[in-house]
């Protein structure tokens, strides 16, 4: 990270080093098969009710094919119109365990996110959020745990949880604190930090979560979350052959008003809400996989640094930060 000649937080992102030459047409392949698989958890939008405040006031935000996303009319969240009873009776509670990550691709730029993502957390969380010796950091959704091995880096106590056995095992491999115990098994009043990174809109009842997460952190304790954020540039250049779209599996975005009423629901206040995206370069690598011998990226790599600085500063890019603290 730099500032630019504007004053703002500028990143350099190599997107060759951080995803596969294929992702984006693999991304497309895999939303397709999804959709196809799953099409039959879809319901009429007529009949959905706000996945975060159950309200059945809505209009229709974006829609492929039968799939929608539904703008909530009362605290503004979107949602999908997927039928959540039976899509988290047959399918969601099902298969959470068997979530898998492509394991040779995530360990191959392990070092890459660790560099590049993983330390840069950490700085921005010293920035906001003032952590003690004795604090314990708790990384939950933690992947292939590169968070939890900078942490470990730098001495600072960790814990983490994934469903996935696969990740469980490489953190270990790492000697790592992790496990698949849910967040329920963790002490009351023990955790300074609970970080989601790309958690919360996998969630069916993030008010639920929450309401636990609170229960765990210490008084004057934190969660901090990153997000989708749906309303995003890429977002309306993109639409469905944007990664965060995520059919079946991003399944709740949110912006202010939706992030005010999940804290207020849950006894947390919001300290923070930053933005920091790929944009340009998400868009740009769609682009790629359609001009197979042009490398945008590449050729607009110093333009496409700055304009996602002015994306960010203008609270347009695709990923939102959100700092909450227990009250």
């Amino acid at each position: 990270m730099k500032k630019n000649f504007f004053g703002l937080r500028e990143y350099d992102i190599n997107l060759y080093r951080l995803r596969s030459p294929d992702f984006y047409n693999n991304m497309i392949s895999q939303r397709d098969q999804i959709y196809k698989k799953l099409n039959k958890f879809l319901t009429d939008e007529r009949k959905c009710c706000c996945l975060l405040c159950g309200s059945k006031k809505k209009k229709v935000f974006f829609r492929w094919k039968k799939y929608y996303l539904l703008k909530c009319l009362n605290c503004s969240s979107v949602y999908t119109n997927i039928n959540f009873k039976i899509f988290k009776t047959e399918f969601f509670n099902k298969n959470l365990s068997k979530r898998k990550f492509n394991k040779n691709q995530m360990t191959k730029t392990f070092n890459y996110r660790l560099n590049n993502f993983a330390y840069e957390r950490i700085e921005y969380i010293k920035e906001n959020i003032k952590i003690k010796k004795k604090d314990i950091i708790f990384d939950y959704g933690c992947g292939y745990g590169s968070f939890l091995y900078a942490l470990k880096k730098k001495n600072i106590l960790s814990k983490g949880m994934d469903f996935d056995s696969d990740s469980v095992n490489f953190c270990k491999s790492k000697n790592l604190k992790v496990s698949t115990l849910p967040l329920e098994h963790e002490k009351n009043n023990s955790i300074k930090l609970i970080t989601l990174f790309d958690v919360i809109e996998h969630l069916i009842e993030p008010i639920n979560f929450l309401k636990i997460a609170k229960n765990k952190l210490k008084q004057n304790g934190y969660v901090l979350m990153f997000t989708p954020n749906i309303h995003s540039l890429s977002g309306n250049l993109m639409g469905p052959d944007h990664n965060m779209f995520a059919v079946f599996n991003h399944l709740c975005f949110y912006d202010h008003k939706s992030l005010n009423y999940l804290a207020k629901k849950t006894g947390f206040k919001i300290i923070k809400i930053d933005y920091f995206g790929l944009d340009i370069k998400d868009y740009l690598q769609m682009l790629e996989s359609k001009n197979k011998n042009i490398k945008f990226n590449k050729i607009l790599n110093n333009l496409s640094n700055t304009l996602q600085s002015v994306l960010d500063d203008c609270s347009l890019s695709n990923s939102m930060r959100i700092i909450f603290k227990k009250l």
